[in-house]
């Protein structure tokens, strides 16, 4: 890969408007471009430098106590940089330049529902072409669209012998609760599975400070086969070990494709109804919809057709693994440097 001493700047939403997905896969990005020699620097919260600390030596950041534009440009103005990685969608076109400047920048967006500012956009969904930013973007700018662009890490995209080998029986469940906004859908979830586990362990991945760990660990003293883990921290390890993953479509859903899991897929919104189909004809996951009346014994349904269904587990975890390479940072990485003064 090309090299560069170039200095990146991200910045990146706060948690609370699930920054800790943005955070998990700038992470990744920023480690790609570290390698290639790049100097990486974060606009970082209170709240994100906690789990910067000891996890990202290759990073930089400065802390900002508010988290509107204007804070994040004032702390952008502390900073000298060549070029922006941008992953907030709070953050409009005006935003996107005044941060950039006349360097080059990276906007990571995921809906297409907003006018953007950067040189490079970056949305790896399923479904978004070209047509998708029509009028939302720069003239000159360059879309890079599709799974091929999604940024996963290197535990996932390097694990060898993906797709995931089927040890025959189903001894690990994972419930990654990324983008399951809904305490109550949680709760939901966890109470249709426990009865169908068997002697499966129900790993589960929790973001920091969710609104129902209490109940969650109540339920877990009692039931040994629920285990609790810690987002990010815990992710790469719980999700190397897993049989079958259940999450709902966001940025860690292309980390469990990369791994070649089988994928049981949860709609949440309606926003996530194209996808989910496409990923339907695909035959890539079983999709499961949180809105439809019968949800829940779909799942308990589901989930003992996976577990004695060894066939359909290897169907579902070829599709998903076909569906990205993990190559994505690495392609992000040298677009934006080829774009750095020579």
């Amino acid at each position: 890969m090309s090299q560069t001493n170039s200095r990146f700047l991200f910045v990146v939403a706060p948690q609370e408007t699930d920054g800790l997905e943005r955070l998990t896969r700038c992470l990744v990005l920023a480690k790609t471009l570290a390698d290639c020699g790049g100097t990486c620097a974060m606009i970082a919260t209170a709240q994100s430098t906690l789990l910067l600390t000891g996890r990202a030596p290759f990073l930089t950041w400065v802390t900002t106590e508010g988290t509107n534009p204007q804070n994040l440009c004032e702390a952008a103005g502390q900073l000298h940089y060549d070029a922006v990685i941008i992953d907030h969608p709070a953050l409009s076109r005006e935003d996107h330049i005044a941060l950039a400047g006349d360097r080059p920048s990276v906007v990571l967006d995921d809906h297409a529902d907003r006018v953007i500012g950067g040189g490079i956009v970056v949305n790896p969904s399923l479904i978004c072409i070209p047509e998708t930013y029509q009028g939302l973007t720069l003239d000159k700018a360059e879309l890079l669209s599709g799974p091929s662009f999604a940024l996963v890490s290197p535990q996932a995209r390097n694990a060898e012998g993906a797709p995931q080998i089927d040890r025959g029986t189903v001894s690990h469940v994972l419930l990654s609760l990324q983008g399951l906004t809904s305490a109550e859908l949680v709760m939901r979830i966890v109470d249709s599975l426990r009865p169908k586990l068997g002697e499966a362990l129900l790993d589960i991945l929790l973001p920091q400070n969710f609104e129902t760990l209490r109940s969650l660990t109540k339920i877990a003293s009692r039931d040994t086969r629920m285990v609790l883990h810690a987002q990010p921290e815990a992710w790469p390890s719980v999700v190397l070990r897993a049989d079958i993953a259940i999450s709902a479509v966001g940025a860690g859903f292309w980390e469990l494709c990369a791994r070649g899991l089988p994928i049981m897929a949860v709609s949440v919104s309606p926003s996530d109804h194209a996808t989910v189909s496409h990923l339907t004809d695909l035959d890539a996951a079983i999709i499961l919809d949180a809105a439809e009346q019968g949800f829940e014994g779909r799942l308990e349904r589901t989930l003992v057709r996976l577990v004695a269904d060894p066939n359909l587990r290897r169907k579902l975890s070829s599709n998903s693994a076909a569906l990205i390479d993990g190559g994505g940072a690495d392609r992000i990485a040298q677009m934006l440097i080829g774009l750095l003064p020579r």
